[in-house]
């Protein structure tokens, strides 16, 4: 997901700086960095449903706070309907460092 060419607004936290108001609408943010950190430390996520959960905060940020016209709304969408399929079928058998990195 990181490699994808739509992930680059989800790559960092926001920064409070060039977006001050994001954080007093979005609680509960969530990132690709953030994301990575917990696949590395292999001890964050128990079960995939706690990834898929994240993954998922993480898009419904980007749909909260952003108007459908922006391009980082588009950039979830497209993104979403791209990667996550894979993720979302507990089925699939893959490693959650290839996903994040594909």
């Amino acid at each position: 997901m990181h490699d994808h060419p739509d992930a680059w607004p989800f790559k960092e936290p926001v920064d409070a700086r060039d977006v001050p108001d994001y954080y007093d609408i979005i609680k509960d943010p969530m990132d690709l960095k953030t994301l990575s950190k917990r696949v590395e430390s292999e001890q964050y996520y128990v079960t995939l449903d706690m990834f898929v959960a994240d993954v998922r905060r993480m898009f419904a940020n980007a749909r909260t706070y952003n108007s459908p016209d922006t391009i980082y709304y588009k950039c979830w969408k497209h993104i979403s309907r791209t990667k996550f399929k894979l993720v979302s079928n507990p089925a699939s058998r893959f490693s959650l460092k290839w996903f994040l990195h594909k």
